[in-house]
């Protein structure tokens, strides 16, 4: 698949992400802990897990039980710690990643064979996770409500989508790598 079809099939799953995001803060209650706001964030969560995983198989071309395993358990993770400690979110989405990668063909050997490939890989995506922090926090003070909303998930979405895409790729190379050594 080409870098400017996954682009596009990667906008046609953050573009609408982005959109539902927003309307669901449109339509939320003002108070957080009531059942209504608590059902929201759920249906909120469910529909990032499943952009997220979109987003991992669109440069796959494939489905694989062992990748969505790894993106919903990591998801968890990632929601729990965004419950217990917030500040700690970007490092759980980069070692989600990294999770993430092991479950595809050549990300084991990606990991095991090229780790400084691996670390630089794992610090870019901590840092791009931190600036969406930054970008959310910065939205939040000029624009509010759904827009702000919208905005910051579609640029967290577009940041994803580049640091997925090069997580895939590193783990293919790897794979094209592999298959060739392997050749007799």
């Amino acid at each position: 698949m080409s870098a400017a079809l996954r682009g596009t099939s990667a906008m046609l799953v953050v573009v609408p992400n982005a959109i539902i995001q927003g309307l669901l803060i449109a339509v939320s209650p003002r108070e957080p802990l009531t059942g209504a706001s608590i059902a929201l964030a759920v249906v909120s969560g469910l529909v990032v897990l499943a952009a997220s995983i979109a987003l991992w198989v669109i440069p796959l071309a494939r489905l694989s039980k062992r990748l969505v395993i790894a993106l919903v358990s990591t998801a968890l993770g990632v929601a729990l710690l965004a419950v217990a400690a917030p500040f700690l979110v970007p490092l759980g989405v980069g070692l989600s990643c990294v999770v993430a990668v092991r479950a595809l063909p050549g990300g084991r050997t990606l990991v095991r064979r090229r780790p400084w490939h691996t670390v630089v890989l794992l610090v870019l995506t901590i840092a791009g996770a931190a600036l969406g922090f930054v970008v959310a926090m910065v939205l939040g003070l000029f624009v509010t409500g759904a827009p702000a909303a919208g905005l910051t998930w579609l640029v967290v979405g577009a940041g994803g989508a580049l640091v997925v895409d090069r997580w895939v790729a590193s783990a293919r190379q790897e794979d094209v790598i592999a298959s060739a050594k392997a050749q007799p």
